[in-house]
């Protein structure tokens, strides 16, 4: 997802619903919609998922140190719900 994109689509997401409350990103690549996130609201719960070892890889770097987002490792097609920890308020996804 190119940045400007991202960043829209995170805007719209909160402006639509007056903040962004808990997040999923359910399939999250290289992070990209996770960085928009980020740059609208810091503290934001974000669950991130990806079942790509290197995406993963990426994903750890780009969330280390972050106590609000949390990296889970499937596909997300096929995992139970409680291993996401929902509920979530807002899911941010690339169609």
């Amino acid at each position: 997802t190119p940045e400007p994109l991202a960043a829209r689509l995170a805007g719209m997401l909160a402006e639509g619903r007056g903040g962004l409350g808990r997040v999923l990103e359910p399939s999250a690549g290289l992070g990209r919609l996770y960085r928009a996130v980020r740059a609208l609201d810091p503290a934001c719960p974000v669950v991130l998922v990806d079942r790509s070892p290197e995406c993963c890889g990426e994903l750890y770097r780009a969330t280390e140190g972050d106590p609000a987002a949390r990296l889970v490792t499937g596909d997300f097609l096929t995992l139970e719900a409680a291993r996401l920890g929902g509920p979530f308020d807002s899911v941010l996804m690339n169609p």
